[in-house]
């Protein structure tokens, strides 16, 4: 179990994360518990998406999302390769307010920031093993999904058009390089650029 706690933008969020495994072998996150302290919940439920959709951008970065640049451009074009949290990821979040007079105060950014002090300490409990460097997927750490949601995510393979942004899908590898070679002869028909081959990274 991991505890943390941080105030910004006027709020109290705390936040503890229940774990099972080791960071070898596969953590799985089991339960995420956050108590927000935001003066009056003026409305409890916008309050409680933000605090479940903070949980949610806070650990999935956390656990393997990250930013990287190329010659100046960054390398991630979009969630194939900045993969989203998913919900096979943990299985609970409760989010809990404590009851106040007191004026409203921030509950959009204070989602967040509790996520990876809360679960870095709860890999500690667990194994001993601290993190230091983000993502904790490339250092060190790896994550498990629920069983009956791996088989959901597959790996696939893409053309990426970087000019439009758009994204073709394939099931495999060979009707991938097919596309690319019939449409290099040609140019690329979504822009000036040819495409790209891009693998996302299994789940």
């Amino acid at each position: 179990m991991g505890i943390a706690i941080r105030k910004s933008f006027g709020s109290y969020a705390a936040e503890v994360v229940e774990g099972s495994g080791d960071p070898e072998n596969g953590t799985k996150i089991e339960k995420v518990t956050r108590a927000v302290d935001c003066g009056i919940a003026v409305n409890p439920d916008i309050v409680r998406a933000q605090m479940e959709g903070g949980i949610g951008y806070g650990v999935g970065h956390e656990m393997r999302d990250q930013i990287t640049l190329a010659s100046g451009a960054v390398d991630q074009f979009n969630f194939p390769v900045y993969e989203p949290l998913r919900n096979g990821d943990f299985t609970e979040i409760d989010v809990h307010f404590v009851q106040s007079a007191e004026a409203p105060t921030g509950v959009g950014e204070p989602g967040a920031p509790p996520s990876f002090p809360a679960l870095t300490n709860a890999i500690n409990a667990l194994s001993g093993f601290l993190v230091a460097e983000l993502s904790m997927a490339e250092n060190g750490v790896s994550f498990v999904l629920r069983p009956s949601l791996r088989r959901l995510f597959r790996r696939r393979h893409l053309v990426f058009y970087p000019t439009t942004y758009n994204l073709i899908k394939f099931r495999d590898k060979r009707r991938c390089l097919d596309y690319i070679s019939e449409n290099e002869s040609e140019g690329d028909p979504n822009g000036p650029e040819r495409p790209a081959q891009f693998s996302c990274r299994r789940l």
